[in-house]
């Protein structure tokens, strides 16, 4: 009896292969930007994708990570979330707009000028040159003194997406920005964000599925504020990383994030925060909860420039690992130059407190919802400091799902 053979499947191409093979003419056309896209897409390629013999992504190993094909992520059906707030959604680079924007808002290939300008001064990245020779989208965004604006930007696609974001909160406004992450596929996302004196900037990022690398880096005026909220839930590679410069006194960044690294998730929380001036503070909270075979990554630095005197910067990260073969990396940095400063960094590694879950479990509760308390009481000092509405709503459902399923995962000893 003759053999039907069926034809071989192609081999799955890797996101390292796509983002290789990606050449900007085949991206909207911007004739501005075609030269100095032509020249950093070499310049990119050049330098290479990173990998851990760069020291900030010794953890990382980006290149290894992405030449692999990705598996299908549980999360990726996760809808978009319907909050009271203007959408933008990018799909594969594809921009959707839903409701009205009250800002100064345009399309970022709208404006040429500006991201030429970026370009001929971040070239000695490869992400950031990769990031912008492949820009297919991102929005430029002005919000007015005085004037309160919210926004959310979702990113979704099976395939390789660039964007470019640039973000300017004028004195005494307020900006709430949600940037939400899903999908199968690949985005490397920068945002550049000014506040100017006095303003206000609550920005939620939350990572359902998908790989992502997302560079924020944030200049701060006198008085301002940033606020950064990461809630890192799903996915196979996450690196969220930030760049925040104090440069006016009395300015304040205040980060905080959760990562939940299911088992073979790769997240990567990364920060650098720059005290350029004196009178100046900021506090970083970090906590890491860790599945089998995953891996999660904390490096925060803080400089403290000289005759920066009288800065407060506090850093504290802790981890709970879930299983034997659970990592973390955890690389706190204090890099000082003046004398008049009050700087502190910890960092804590270890599994559920074995007397407080016996305690637990001495009065009645069941061993599954007892490990639920310890991990939920072990979040709560990131999830309350959530902007408070529809945004915390969705998040806080969507933690609880994650957890659940990490810990009947864990229950079952698988």
């Amino acid at each position: 009896m003759p053999v039907t053979m069926s034809p071989p499947m192609p081999n799955p191409i890797s996101f390292a292969d796509q983002i290789r093979g990606l050449d900007p003419s085949s991206l909207p056309a911007v004739p501005a930007l075609e030269e100095v896209r032509q020249n950093l897409r070499l310049q990119a390629l050049a330098l290479g994708l990173p990998t851990r013999r760069l020291e900030a992504w010794h953890y990382t190993d980006l290149a290894r990570l992405l030449d692999s094909p990705m598996p299908v992520d549980a999360h990726i059906n996760v809808a978009v979330p319907s909050l009271e707030m203007p959408h933008i959604k990018f799909t594969d680079g594809d921009m959707s707009l839903a409701g009205d924007i009250d800002a100064d808002f345009q399309p970022i290939l709208e404006m040429p000028d500006q991201l030429r300008d970026i370009a001929q001064s971040d070239n000695s990245e490869a992400i950031l040159a990769f990031n912008l020779a492949l820009v297919s989208g991102g929005v430029h965004l002005s919000v007015a003194a005085g004037a309160q604006q919210s926004l959310c930007l979702a990113y979704d696609g099976k395939g390789v997406q660039h964007l470019h974001h640039a973000i300017h909160v004028s004195a005494g406004a307020t900006l709430t920005l949600f940037e939400f992450y899903r999908g199968e596929g690949y985005s490397n996302i920068v945002s550049d964000v000014t506040v100017e004196a006095g303003g206000v900037v609550n920005h939620v990022k939350f990572h359902a599925s998908g790989c992502a690398i997302a560079l924020t880096r944030a200049t701060l005026g006198a008085s301002a504020h940033y606020g950064a909220r990461h809630v890192i839930a799903g996915g196979q590679i996450a690196r969220h990383e930030s760049r925040i410069n104090l440069d006016g006194a009395a300015a304040h960044a205040d980060l905080s994030a959760a990562l939940l690294a299911r088992a073979g998730a790769h997240q990567d929380l990364t920060s650098v925060i720059a005290h350029n001036t004196a009178d100046t503070s900021s506090e970083t909270q970090i906590r890491s909860l860790v599945d089998a075979s995953a891996r999660a990554v904390f490096q925060g630095k803080v400089v403290v420039a000289r005759d920066a005197q009288r800065v407060d910067a506090q850093q504290q990260s802790r981890a709970l690992l879930l299983a034997e073969n659970a990592e973390m990396n955890v690389k706190p940095e204090l890099e000082i130059y003046a004398d008049d400063v009050a700087c502190a960094h910890g960092s804590t590694v270890g599994a559920l407190d074995k007397d407080a879950l016996f305690f637990l479990r001495s009065r009645g509760i069941p061993e599954g919802i007892a490990r639920q308390m310890l991990v939920r009481g072990f979040l709560a000092d990131i999830t309350e400091t959530l902007p408070e509405g529809d945004i915390a709503e969705f998040i806080a459902a969507h933690l609880d799902a994650n957890l659940d399923l990490i810990l009947n995962t864990q229950q079952e000893g698988v």
